[in-house]
């Protein structure tokens, strides 16, 4: 919406769906989209898993930054003591998942790629 407003005589035609991403991803290949943003993971597993003949074209950090200003994803827990004692365990099981190799392993066979946060993410909590 930015894009439009600060490119009026290059203006992109958004649509909103609540279509299945295989079918959003299959509306690129038909023609009846020409472009849609997605992260890589999401892009690989529908390209391996659907065979869809699409090329990715990754996004520089400014050029992402210019879409969104947050691209993290947060596990959400009730702010209860029964939220925070799960999301005590949930943070001890990742670090122990990271620590021993398992999420790398994971990632790499569902993404095809390593997308393990940095040791410093661990570490923020948003409230």
């Amino acid at each position: 919406e930015d894009w439009n407003k600060n490119n009026p005589d290059y203006p992109i035609n958004i649509v909103y769906t609540e279509a299945d991403l295989s079918v959003r991803f299959e509306h690129i290949v038909d023609g009846a989209a020409d472009f849609r943003i997605d992260d890589q993971p999401i892009f690989n597993s529908y390209l391996q898993d659907y065979g869809f003949d699409l090329q990715g074209t990754p996004l520089s950090d400014e050029e992402v930054a210019k879409i969104s200003d947050s691209l993290e994803a947060y596990f959400l827990f009730p702010k209860t003591e029964d939220g925070a004692a799960l999301r005590d365990k949930i943070d001890e099981a990742l670090v122990e998942v990271r620590d021993d190799g398992t999420l790398k392993e994971l990632s790499e066979k569902y993404f095809n790629a390593d997308q393990v946060p940095d040791d410093s993410e661990y570490e923020k909590t948003v409230n």
